[in-house]
């Protein structure tokens, strides 16, 4: 193991000091209290989050360090200056038991980073990190604002796919006591490029590619998948997130077992809705992605490593869809945790069949019994009725830019219906 200057690191083993204390949960453990005291009450299976419930409807607030974000239904129709008595009743709670003044921001616009944009008349709200893509850029490839894209500088016969398929991670016998300015810049980038993730899905594939090699890329193409990485968040960074309180319903509600998505469409449905995808036959380099959406928007895209050698597809798609379900598990309960249980089944979509007779049990399994142990967990949760899984056409999955890289259109299909770019909430001008 090897700092960020290539020196190699020991791992010292030492007792604790006497009467040293734990740091750390002293602020969770007072806010806690503090926050039940205002009749408020932490959610169980959901870490940071509490609910309220009161003639006006559930309320539910988000806490993150100390940065709080709170969501309150209102008495009437919403409005930018709809009064807010909950929130002002926690303010002046809050307030009163810590003897301090909070800062505080009605229909605020900023949370933890984030930008929020409304458009409170079609019910569109834009969550975006456009600010930080800005950012990014301008110290690291100010060019891009001027249209000079570095991919055009690629040699003849070479794409951004193949590039970032290309990098390897520089052998430790050849590495340098300390790392080149080319490969600290990559890993600058990058680090940018992951939090921006957060609101721009089409950079997870990229992102996962030159994550296993950042720790120590070949030196000679540092510069440029740094460049290539400014790159594709001048193409993905400014898109943001688009929630729509009138997104259409989904198209595989009504299905049993055999579904479609219509990615042309440009919007996901309103409903909490999943996606699973893997490849396989890349030895230990197989991945998966998931992609779940509510309200017209990705919320949650999540490109890994298999981290294990797969020897089906079958396979590969059962612990790619298994990761999936997880997920949903987990939205289900904090659905439930904050009093706002959900009344339908959570679809999950996969575009492989053996996988989908497997999980669901209406197929023969009879070539596949060593590997149904994984199946398990996937099919008491398909069992439990919160989760209904479909078939869809490869073609029509939305998670396959998460594992592999797409032709031209369906990439941009995909994303624009991971992100609901079409009702994306432009920026005020200045």
């Amino acid at each position: 193991m090897y700092d960020a200057q290539g020196r190699r690191l020991c791992v010292r083993c030492d007792v604790p000091t006497w009467g040293e204390v734990s740091a750390g949960d002293e602020w969770d453990a007072s806010f806690d209290a503090a926050i039940i005291e205002c009749g408020w009450l932490p959610c169980e299976g959901a870490p940071g989050f509490y609910g309220l419930v009161t003639s006006e409807g559930n309320h539910t607030l988000a806490k993150q360090t100390d940065e709080l974000l709170m969501s309150e239904t209102p008495s009437g129709t919403l409005t930018s200056t709809s009064p807010t008595p909950i929130f002002d009743k926690l303010v002046a709670a809050i307030e009163r038991i810590y003897d301090c003044k909070l800062q505080c921001e009605r229909h605020t616009a900023n949370y933890n980073g984030f930008r929020f944009r409304r458009d409170l008349h079609n019910m569109l709200m834009t969550v975006d990190l456009a600010h930080k893509s800005r950012e990014l850029i301008t110290t690291y490839y100010p060019a891009l604002l001027d249209g000079k894209r570095p991919s055009k500088l690629l040699p003849k016969g070479e794409n951004v796919a193949s590039f970032f398929a290309s990098l390897t991670m520089l052998d430790p016998t050849l590495r340098a006591k300390r790392k080149s300015k080319d490969q600290e810049r990559f890993e600058s980038i990058l680090g940018g490029a992951k939090y921006i993730e957060k609101c721009a899905p089409g950079l997870s594939l990229p992102n996962h590619m030159c994550s296993c090699v950042a720790s120590w890329v070949d030196p000679e193409k540092a510069r440029m998948a740094g460049d290539l990485v400014c790159e594709l968040v001048h193409d993905y960074g400014f898109m943001g997130l688009t929630f729509d309180g009138n997104a259409a319903p989904s198209s595989l509600a009504k299905a049993h077992l055999y579904g479609n998505i219509d990615l042309e469409d440009g919007s996901a449905p309103i409903e909490v809705e999943g996606a699973a995808d893997s490849t396989f036959g890349h030895v230990y380099k197989d991945r998966y992605g998931v992609l779940i959406t509510a309200w017209g928007a990705a919320v949650v895209v999540q490109t890994k490593f298999i981290g294990c050698k797969t020897d089906s597809s079958m396979l590969a798609e059962g612990m790619a869809t298994c990761h999936g379900s997880e997920k949903l598990e987990y939205i289900h309960n904090w659905f439930s945790a904050t009093g706002t249980a959900l009344q339908y089944k959570m679809m999950l979509a996969t575009d492989n069949k053996s996988n989908l007779h497997v999980a669901t049990r209406l197929g023969s399994a009879a070539n596949s019994r060593h590997m149904l142990r994984r199946y398990v967990v996937l099919a008491e949760r398909l069992e439990r009725g919160f989760v209904r899984l479909v078939h869809v056409p490869d073609e029509e999955n939305p998670a396959d830019f998460l594992t592999k890289w797409l032709p031209a259109r369906k990439l941009r299909a995909s994303v624009r219906y991971a992100t609901n770019h079409g009702k994306r909430v432009p920026e005020a001008k200045k």
